[in-house]
């Protein structure tokens, strides 16, 4: 299915859009401003006629043609470029001839909303525009007028489907678009609208979600979109939701930031989930909170890689180039309720050289300049797997959730010098009485 026939086949109109006047005069005001602003104005000024109007075989359909492509270009400020009385005329003229010649030229329409609002008609405006829309929705200058009209009339579905045509068409125009977007999300009675284009798949809507999870107000919208797909085949991916859970991460929301990457993960994931996650290192590693973030620092590669002669078990690699580093680039976020725990693990040296080893540490998030727990430090291990293990106590306050993360235990640019390599496996937390 084309993105034409894609688009045109889609539901948008709500039975009955609810008001909050508050927020429909931000929204409204900021759709003002985007389409008398100079930049987006100029944007949107076409040079050429739309290629549809190749189709226009009559005369009339022809001159209007030569009428686009002798529109003036437009100063700060102007929503159409003026016209004196005898222009309009004629242009009317030639519009109404076209259409009788050819009634879906979209062109003709477009030239009467033209005529319409330099008028002053807002409703004839409005109604031409609609049918220019109808009949050719690739007309970006049009799209910003409906829109317009959609907010000022507080129509959820058309808004919805106007946006969604102009960033279609104009992806350059998403930075413009997205508080639109944004302030309509704030609205519960604009959200099935929103969730229905969402579920469409747009190719603006990871960006849209990003945004969106990063917004202090988030919470609700953005739980609603993702309850509303996520048993259907327009699910939120991992991806788009990691922005979010970031953000509740940031604002120590933990619970919900956990529940929503439990949901994430495959079926049969959650039984018997451990307390800290994927620590024989079997699973994806993705950076997704909860999981493990690697990084790849400069003197240093980090991986997950098949252990030599193990039967393709997998287990962290670490290995340094003998140059001075800065190793911080292995960690995990953990949502340890208060309690005492046992961090353990095992690890093995292949001409490992530093001079003080490394370590894993653990940090409370609210505190992450002071160490929690300690593994003492993993120099060598002649060639053999070596356990560890160190102890933790999260205190019950200001603690929500913690990270463990393996770093150089230098105290000096000296001590940062490194060559060889590590590796980690059957890292665990357990709790203890």
């Amino acid at each position: 299915m084309s993105e034409t026939t894609e688009f045109q086949n889609r539901k948008f109109r709500l039975a009955a859009p609810a008001r909050s006047s508050a927020a429909v005069a931000y929204v409204s005001a900021f759709i003002s401003w985007l389409i008398l602003s100079f930049g987006l104005t100029a944007a949107l000024k076409s040079t050429s006629p739309y290629s549809a109007l190749a189709i226009s075989s009559g005369d009339a359909g022809a001159q209007l043609t030569g009428e686009r492509q002798r529109e003036p270009e437009l100063k700060p400020g102007e929503i159409v470029a003026p016209a004196g009385r005898e222009d309009a005329a004629r242009i009317r003229d030639k519009a109404l001839a076209a259409l009788r010649a050819e009634p879906l030229n979209a062109e003709a329409f477009r030239q009467l909303g033209r005529l319409a609002q330099q008028a002053k008609d807002e409703g004839g405006a409005a109604a031409d525009f609609s049918e220019s829309f109808r009949r050719f929705w690739r007309q970006p200058d049009v799209a910003v007028q409906l829109l317009q009209v959609s907010v000022n009339k507080q129509d959820f579905g058309a808004i919805m489907l106007y946006a969604d045509a102009l960033l279609r068409m104009r992806p350059d125009l998403l930075e413009s678009i997205l508080p639109v977007l944004l302030a309509v999300s704030d609205q519960p009675a604009a959200r099935p609208a929103l969730i229905s284009t969402i579920r469409s798949r747009p190719p603006w809507r990871s960006a849209f979600l990003y945004q969106l999870g990063r917004s202090a107000r988030s919470e609700t919208a953005y739980m609603q979109i993702y309850q509303a797909l996520k048993h259907t085949d327009a699910a939120l991916s991992p991806l788009e939701n990691r922005s979010f859970m970031d953000s509740l991460v940031a604002r120590d929301q933990i619970d919900l930031a956990l529940s929503l990457w439990l949901a994430t993960l495959p079926a049969g994931t959650l039984e018997n989930m451990p307390l800290l996650y994927n620590g024989r290192f079997e699973l994806p590693v993705n950076d997704a909170p909860f999981n493990w973030a690697l990084s790849q620092p400069t003197g240093a590669s980090v991986q997950v890689s098949q252990l030599p002669g193990e039967g393709g078990r997998q287990a962290l690699n670490v290995e340094f180039s003998g140059q001075q580093v800065v190793f911080e680039a292995v960690e995990q976020r953990l949502a340890l309720t208060p309690g005492r725990y046992i961090f353990s693990g095992r690890f093995m040296s292949q001409g490992f050289r530093n001079a003080r080893g490394m370590v894993w540490r653990i940090y409370c998030s609210s505190t992450p300049g002071v160490v929690a727990a300690e593994t003492p430090r993993l120099l060598n291990s002649n060639g053999s797997w070596a356990p560890f293990e160190a102890s933790l106590t999260v205190p019950p306050a200001k603690c929500a959730s913690q990270i463990l993360r393996l770093e150089l235990a230098a105290r000096t640019p000296s001590e940062r010098i490194a060559s060889g390599g590590l590796w980690f496996d059957d890292l665990a937390i357990r709790e203890t009485p």
